[in-house]
This record gives C-alpha cells, structure tokens and sequence, in this order.
C-alpha cells in the first residue's frame, strides 16, 4: 500500500481503513506492508499505524504531521477531583 495524505475531514475513512488492511491480512494469510510518501497528514498517522513496525516505511521526502485530536465530551463525577471518597464510601465497596 502507497499512503498520501493531506487530513483535513478524514477521520471516518482513517479509522475503517485500519480495519480493512486487518481483514485483508487475515483472509489473504500474508503480511502487508506500508510505503509513506511525500505527506502522511493527520488521519494518514492513524492508517500507518495500522500496520506493524516492521512493515512501515517512508521515503526520504516524507513529512509527517502528528497532533492530538481534539473532542469535546461532558465528564459528569459525584466527587471531587483528585479525592477517592469518604469512609462511608469505601466501606459501601
């Protein structure tokens, strides 16, 4: 497989990907390997990783960008941060 990415909105194809390569694998009961070339951008991180360490590859040119994703979720907790609850609590366990 040769990889080029640019990211932007590709979270949903990075994702199923990984899993295609892992049935691939399975069913053609031989490795797969992976070529980065020029750019593997964001989402294109997500898909190389798919493919064990010996099996990836770049070309000299490559750039890779690598960031954190960013997602916003509601953490909703009965205690305080930072506490591990009241005797009361602990004894209820």
């Amino acid at each position: 497989m040769e990889l080029n990415t640019q990211g932007r909105d590709a979270m949903a194809p990075a994702c199923r990907i990984p899993l295609e390569l892992q049935l691939f694998q399975h069913h053609a009961g031989r490795p797969s390997a992976c070529v980065g070339k020029t750019n593997v951008y964001s989402a294109g991180i997500t898909i190389l990783a798919a493919f064990r360490k010996e099996a990836r590859y770049l070309t000299r040119d490559t750039v890779l960008l690598v960031h954190e994703r960013r997602l916003e979720t509601m953490l909703q907790s009965s205690k305080r941060a930072g506490t591990i609850g009241t005797a009361e609590d602990r004894r209820e366990t």
